[in-house]
């Protein structure tokens, strides 16, 4: 290369990182938050060439990231930290779907945040019941539910009133719709949720619309005094 390490580019010069730290075929490597500098589009063509050498010459990877997508990305398994201290140790899918505490479940994405009682074993929220798990009956419980647990669909009878579920504003994000959407509970509750919908959806304001949780993307934790 006829160039000094100052003419590079970004990208370049990860490479050129890369290809330095692995000629002496170690068997451990350390990361530390290797793609932080480049910018969106050079971040993910960098990342997905750097897994894919890592898994090809099978190098021990120990890897420092802030970035929960990169995380997921690159990790076989995640050690999450929070002060210092190790919070949850598992898998991607373990730690995304099955979160210790509020904490893990808000690192991985966006989570609307409601909170209620304890009745029954359920929990009572704008968008129907939840299982309040192993939570006391009568104490107050947090539900998180991630903007991608939301199923929304027009109504099919519309109501003069707005005491239905409606949509406040959709956007599109490219990848995604994201929708604001203020929930009506059948108990006269309300609460302003996200919904993230595949591909383009873009629902008028003002539209009456009946909601549906997946509630594998529903956790319900103590709720904080």
């Amino acid at each position: 290369i006829e160039s000094y390490p100052h003419m590079l580019s970004g990208g370049q010069q990860q490479r050129v990182a890369l290809a330095r730290a692995l000629a002496p075929s170690p068997q451990l490597m350390l990361l530390d938050e290797p793609f932080s500098s480049l910018d969106a589009r050079l971040r993910d063509q960098i990342r997905d060439d750097t897994l894919h050498v890592l898994k090809r010459v099978g190098a021990a990877t120990l890897l420092v990231t802030h970035d929960p997508e990169e995380a997921m990305f690159m990790a076989d398994r995640i050690a999450l930290m929070r002060e210092g201290n190790i919070v949850q140790i598992g898998t991607p899918r373990e730690l995304y779907c099955n979160p210790c505490d509020p904490f893990v479940a808000a690192f991985f994405g966006e989570v609307n945040e409601l909170e209620g009682e304890v009745r029954n074993g359920k929990v009572q929220t704008p968008v129907g019941p939840v299982d309040a798990g192993q939570l006391p009956e009568g104490s107050r419980a947090l539900v998180l539910i991630r903007p991608e647990a939301l199923r929304v669909t027009e109504r099919s009878t519309a109501s003069p009133e707005h005491r239905y579920s409606h949509v406040i504003m959709a956007k599109l994000l490219g990848r995604s719709s994201l929708l604001h959407i203020c929930a009506h509970g059948e108990d006269g509750s309300e609460a302003h949720l996200h919904a993230r919908i595949p591909g383009v959806f873009l629902p008028a304001e003002g539209l009456q619309v009946d909601l549906h949780l997946d509630l594998s993307q529903v956790f319900v934790f103590p709720a904080s005094d």
